[in-house]
């Protein structure tokens, strides 16, 4: 039995952790991102008897975005998608295309976004008399997908793979990559 003197502390401890969760967890949203497909062509610039060829290949990734709401407070905030790819000549990383959108939604309100990447080109040469290839350009490595509050702070991460999620959460590395973008545009 809780008598009166224990009451007040027991409250205490109550409402404390009670804010403590509700200050934790400042944003209830829900994202799912999913690979919807991606779109490849691929044009034959020359090709011989023997089997030799010069191949472009162009790849376009398109991913879809799905945010809910879970708190019973309107929410504000900001989604970013990077579509990546890799050099076929040194194995790189590089953010080849993205975007950004503030997003508000209502309590229990889902949005769903698709995206489409920017179609990447990569070039294989086949010289089958001489038993060598040649590689340029770049392919799709996947993509990465951020929810952030006005102030910056990113507070969610979708990823198609479990590396380019652990690169998105180190803000360092993230960084880096995005810089790399404003150099080359």
């Amino acid at each position: 039995m809780i008598t009166k003197g224990k009451m007040k502390p027991l409250c205490s401890l109550c409402l404390i952790l009670i804010c403590g969760f509700c200050l934790a967890t400042e944003h209830q949203i829900s994202l799912q991102v999913k690979r919807q497909g991606t779109k490849a062509s691929v044009k034959t610039n020359w090709q011989t008897d023997y089997g030799s060829s010069n191949k472009d290949t162009y790849r376009q990734l398109t991913v879809a975005i799905e945010m809910k709401n879970m708190s019973r407070d309107k929410d504000a905030f900001i989604v970013d998608w990077y579509f990546l790819a890799r050099s076929l000549k040194n194995n790189s990383l590089k953010i080849f295309d993205s975007g950004g959108e503030n997003i508000t939604l209502q309590p229990m309100e889902a949005k769903k976004l698709l995206k489409q990447s920017k179609e990447i080109m990569a070039n294989v040469a086949i010289y089958a008399a001489l038993g060598s290839q040649e590689k340029e350009g770049e392919k799709v490595e996947g993509y990465i997908v951020t929810l952030s509050d006005k102030k910056g702070k990113v507070f969610a991460v979708a990823a198609s793979s479990f590396s380019l999620e652990k690169l998105a959460n180190n803000t360092e590395k993230m960084n880096q990559l995005i810089d790399k973008i404003k150099i080359d545009e």
